[in-house]
Formats: C-alpha cells, structure tokens, sequence
C-alpha cells in the first residue's frame, strides 16, 4: 500500500530507505529512470512511455484504464505505463489532473536558453540606431 511502513518482501520499492513506500519513493523512480535513459532532469509525472513527452498517448492509457476503485492489489495492477501516476493502486480524477498539468507534447528537459549573441546583436543595433540618428539631427 502507497504511504505505509515496508515489509520486508517489498523493500525494493523503498528507493529512498526510509522505510516508507510514498511520493518520495516515485519522485526517485521517475529520476532513476531518467539517469538510466540518458537524461539530466527526472521524467514528469503523467509520462506512461517515459519517451520525455506527456502527450495525447499518454491520455489515451490513463482514459482507458481509469479505474477510481482500484482492486487494492499493488502487486496486479495499475501500474505507471497505465495512468497510475501517484501509485495510490488506482487511476482516477488525480492521475488526470497530474497529467495535465504536465501536458507538453512538444517533450520537456533542459530549457532553451538564448544565445548571447543575439542580445549582443540587438544591442549593437540599437546604439548604431541611437548614433545614426543623433548624426542625422546634427547636419
């Protein structure tokens, strides 16, 4: 059960040995993930297919899982490839909302960042605009 103390038998899925199975257990699993794909920042919830986009595929097996009531076997199912994106052992309205609130089919990772080239470029274009015209109000 997501939340409890950690039997024995189910000390692998303490990632974090706290000896509590929670969010925190997940939060690790989605960056270990990442790391053994090759990426520098964790996998967002909501992601099924961990391919760093959370997409209409990924709504797609959240929608056609959702089971509100679970069937309390964390062991059968649902898993995260099927919208169990809080491993609570049921795929409802919090998985949606997980979901989208990290919808991005575009994909996510490292942010782009400008190059300082362009600032440079626009600067430079605005002080020879500055100069051109304080020339041009001196003749």
């Amino acid at each position: 059960m997501f939340g409890t103390s950690v039997p024995t038998t189910d000390a692998l899925f303490d990632l974090n040995s706290d000896n509590v199975v929670d969010a925190s257990n997940l939060s690790e699993w989605l960056s270990l993930a990442a790391t053994e794909n090759g990426h520098g920042s964790p996998c967002l919830r909501g992601n099924t297919e961990l391919d760093r986009d959370v997409d209409t595929t990924d709504f797609n097996a959240l929608a056609s899982d959702c089971d509100p009531a679970g069937d309390g076997d964390p062991h059968n199912a649902p898993f995260w490839n099927q919208g169990n994106f809080d491993g609570d052992g049921d795929i409802d309205i919090t998985d949606f909302n997980v979901l989208a609130s990290n919808f991005m089919p575009g994909g996510y990772g490292a942010a782009a960042i400008p190059e300082p080239s362009t600032m440079f470029l626009a600067s430079l274009a605005l002080i020879i605009v500055g100069i051109s015209f304080r020339l041009s109000k001196n003749d």
